[in-house]
């Protein structure tokens, strides 16, 4: 029985139609890498913290600086041996009369040192100095909603582990080259309209479809 050097010598060694098939097998798995680590980008979390609505006006009227309105309305928390405001509380501003001549930076006191705290309830404000936008921006996935960043890239793997037996027995029944081309249609179409998505929910389903 010949081993598989001699059968090597027989049919050629790697060469450049060997090179050609091989780069044609990679670049259906190109689109499919794509989808696979996209969540890294789209998904980013920039810097953020609690909206404070009510005081928009009043912040306005005083030309408060960033700083200042920080300092105002988000509490400060040690992370690491690090002071910086809170992600994810903001102070109850409700019947609080502002003035910004006494706010000061952590860790002193400050003019809503007996303010309470409170979860954010109105949506957060996020630094898009580096990322205008991404799904963690658009859809408020932070702070108690962060898991569902990570439910996205799982619910995405569920649907491989789905795609992989239902696409492989329609394969053995239709053959391998026609459900191939079907399921690249599938990516591109799904790919596309989930990029124009506006709901989590309809971002997750197509996230599991493609």
């Amino acid at each position: 029985m010949a081993d598989l050097d001699d059968v090597l010598m027989h049919i050629g060694e790697l060469g450049p139609y060997q090179i050609w098939l091989c780069l044609l097998f990679y670049l259906p798995a190109i689109p499919c890498c794509m989808h696979m680590f996209s969540l890294v980008f789209i998904g980013a979390t920039p810097l953020h913290h609690c909206a404070a609505p009510e005081m928009d006006l009043v912040l306005l009227e005083q030309n408060a600086t960033l700083a200042e309105r920080l300092n105002a309305t988000i509490p400060w928390e040690v992370t690491d041996g690090v002071w910086h405001h809170s992600r994810c509380e903001r102070y109850n501003m409700s019947g609080y009369s502002l003035d910004l001549t006494n706010v000061t930076a952590p860790p002193t006191d400050n003019t809503t040192a007996n303010a309470s705290v409170m979860r954010c309830d109105a949506g957060w404000e996020y630094d898009r100095s580096q990322f205008h936008t991404s799904v963690t921006v658009e859809f408020d996935l932070v702070c108690d909603r962060k898991w569902m960043n990570n439910l996205a890239q799982s619910i995405l793997m569920v649907g491989v582990l789905f795609g992989s037996v239902l696409f492989g027995d329609i394969s053995d029944r239709f053959g391998r080259k026609l459900t191939f081309f079907i399921v690249l249609s599938l990516q591109l179409i799904f790919g596309v309209i989930n990029a124009f998505t506006h709901t989590y929910i309809g971002f997750v389903i197509l996230r599991f479809l493609v």
